[in-house]
């Protein structure tokens, strides 16, 4: 297991996977919970069944996988239907990057969560690095990589934590709107400290 670890958070596309592969390119095992979600999502019978127990069969496709255009939909218009869906994955997410955790071999592993404080993550790791992006650039990026409407990705982010809050509660800030150079040298900047800081622990 690894002796530090760091969490690494940011609002709707902020970049933290940018950020993350910067990291993961210094050989830094990376933990993303995105991507353990999705796997949930993907796999996890007893999951989906719950899922359409509560929505019906229109959200599953024809091939049985989940319809997560309208799982969205049905999230980020309902905070009584985010709130369902949350407390079903947030627990089995937890439990999942844990495990990741444990098997980390890297020096310091980085933890990616987007919802850091809101879920408690935070508790979790040793340091929380932010990545922070303005509020029309998360909505361009997101539309144009998840193919939604402005509005949409604007219910999003206002459902997540307020920019300034979480740069508050973050104990280091990379930010995304700088270029590329900048950004990496930020980040090695970063993994230097982490590494001394796990030499420590």
């Amino acid at each position: 297991m690894s002796s530090l670890l760091i969490g690494l958070t940011g609002g709707i596309g902020s970049g933290k996977t940018t950020i993350a592969g910067i990291f993961a390119d210094l050989g830094i095992d990376v933990i993303d919970a995105d991507v353990v979600s999705r796997t949930i999502l993907n796999s996890d019978r007893n999951v989906l069944s719950l899922l359409e127990s509560r929505w019906g069969s229109e959200i599953m496709l024809s091939d049985g996988s989940l319809n997560r255009r309208l799982l969205r939909e049905k999230i980020f218009n309902s905070a009584e239907e985010k709130s369902f869906l949350e407390g079903i994955l947030h627990p089995l997410i937890r439990t999942e990057v844990k495990r990741q955790a444990l098997e980390a071999a890297s020096p310091y592993a980085l933890v990616v969560v987007p919802l850091m404080f809101e879920t408690h993550f935070d508790e979790l790791v040793d340091y929380v690095v932010c990545v922070d992006l303005e509020v029309e650039k998360q909505v361009e990026r997101t539309c144009a990589r998840d193919r939604i409407s402005p509005e949409l990705a604007r219910k999003i982010i206002a459902s997540q934590m307020d920019r300034q809050r979480r740069i508050s509660l973050s104990d280091y800030v990379i930010y995304n709107y700088e270029q590329i150079e900048l950004k990496k040298q930020k980040v090695r900047e970063l993994h230097n400290i982490f590494l001394g800081l796990a030499d420590h622990e």
